[in-house]
């Protein structure tokens, strides 16, 4: 704080800077304050705002990232692990019925580990970090994965999807793409009634 006084005497600006402060029944609260050195008054005119509720956010969505990326990314990777022991033959053989059950099972999960790194780099995107992966894309192949993807939703609901066939190719991030498509069809399935078809045009 004193630090902070030093450079607003000194560079005769106005500046900005976090603290925190402790109450006197031993509260501590965060504030942001506003400096400026008026010369001709020889004093300091501030402003100090009670930051403290989004601060508390900040160090909450901290400790979010921090369980996502250990409590949930670490079990789905492990569980990954087995679905590709399994899909090798390391267990055994499986029926035609069970290798479908598998890819499906291998695609969600993938989903999943995906839909967690971009939580992941929403944080970095606070800062900058943020990455795309832009290439060439056929989007019909996009739309068969997502459809792959959800099929096992719709299937309970015993609903048909159906996709016009197009050859249109776009400059994408295929992973955020499917995501998107993903959830939309998500949405689809869930409000729409049983036996009913949903299509792609």
């Amino acid at each position: 704080f004193n630090e902070s006084l030093s450079c607003a005497t000194l560079g005769k600006k106005e500046i900005e800077f976090e603290s925190r402060m402790q109450h006197k029944d031993g509260v501590i609260s965060d504030v942001l304050w506003s400096i400026h050195w008026v010369e001709s008054e020889k004093s300091f005119f501030c402003v100090g705002h009670d930051i403290t509720a989004r601060k508390d956010m900040e160090r909450l969505k901290q400790k979010f990232m921090g369980m996502v990326s250990h409590d949930l990314r670490t079990p789905l990777a492990t569980i990954n692990s087995y679905l590709e022991m399994l899909d090798s033959g390391l267990f055994g053989e499986l029926t035609e019925r069970g290798e479908h059950l598998l890819k499906v099972a291998e695609r969600n999960v993938n989903r999943m580990l995906c839909l967690i790194n971009d939580l992941l780099d929403l944080e970095k995107a606070e800062f900058g970090g943020l990455k795309v992966d832009l290439s060439t894309q056929k989007l019909n192949e996009l739309l068969d994965q997502s459809v792959k993807t959800a099929s096992s939703l719709a299937f309970r609901k015993q609903i048909r999807i159906e996709v016009a066939p197009t050859e249109l190719e776009i400059m994408a991030d295929a992973n955020r793409v499917l995501q998107v498509l993903i959830n939309l069809l998500g949405n689809a399935i869930k409000f729409s009634p049983s036996e009913s078809v949903i299509k792609i045009v």
